[in-house]
């Protein structure tokens, strides 16, 4: 199995500006430590995800020039190396990314000019090449995402007229379709979820509402009843 990490990468700091670390979490000896090789550039509002032992920085704000990114690094954990993949075929932060099979996904967010995407393009790691997939119903940013029983949910967020959403949508990648599910009970923005067994779960602060109401709740979605029940 190996060690059990959890890795932070790049953010920004008290005095606002944009970091290039990355900080990992070692469970079994409850302590962090801060990688010795930092990635290219300052970045902020990027996604991130792990496959196959390598941790995936897709998109984001910063750099050099302060702007939003298309780059696309990927970091060895064994090896201890930073390298560089293909770019996205679009610049964007405040997006998701996720793994689904042999490939890294990345969906909505935000970019230049536009600022809510339903797009939606997947990474195939070993031709190291990027294509657009099916675009999701709805624009989102400031949204969650993840992966169960073979397909991406994606969750919450905010839309092009910068209302705050409560609706949910599964895409399946045998059909290359998305499709509307159960919504959840409340309308969530910069909210958190993961999967636990067969439950998909909003979490962490909750997420907050259009009027800036900050949650604490937390929700479970049950897939094979498709419905959302509140729990602790």
């Amino acid at each position: 199995e190996g060690t059990k990490q959890v890795c932070v990468v790049g953010g920004s700091n008290d005095s606002g500006g944009f970091l290039k670390s990355m900080e990992c979490y070692d469970v079994d000896e409850d302590r962090w430590s801060l990688m010795s090789t930092e990635f290219r550039e300052e970045r902020f509002g990027m996604a991130t995800c792990v496959l196959a032992g390598n941790v995936y920085m897709v998109g984001g704000y910063g750099g050099a020039e302060g702007w939003f990114k298309q780059d696309v690094d990927r970091y060895n954990i064994e090896e201890g190396v930073w390298s560089r993949m293909a770019d996205m075929n679009e610049a964007k932060r405040r997006h998701c990314a996720v793994v689904l099979g042999d490939f890294v996904y990345t969906l909505g967010g935000m970019s230049i000019g536009i600022p809510t995407l339903n797009t939606v393009e997947r990474l195939d790691v070993t031709e190291n090449t990027w294509t657009n997939v099916a675009p999701m119903l709805s624009a989102r940013r400031y949204f969650a995402a993840c992966v169960l029983e073979g397909c991406i949910f994606v969750y919450g967020g905010r839309n092009t007229s910068h209302q705050t959403l409560s609706s949910v949508e599964r895409y399946d990648p045998d059909t290359d379709t998305w499709s509307t599910v159960a919504s959840m009970s409340k309308k969530r923005q910069d909210v958190c979820g993961a999967v636990l067994r067969e439950y998909i779960y909003t979490h962490a602060c909750g997420g907050w509402d259009e009027n800036a109401m900050a949650f604490k709740s937390v929700e479970r979605y049950d897939v094979q009843k498709d419905k959302w029940v509140d729990v602790a």
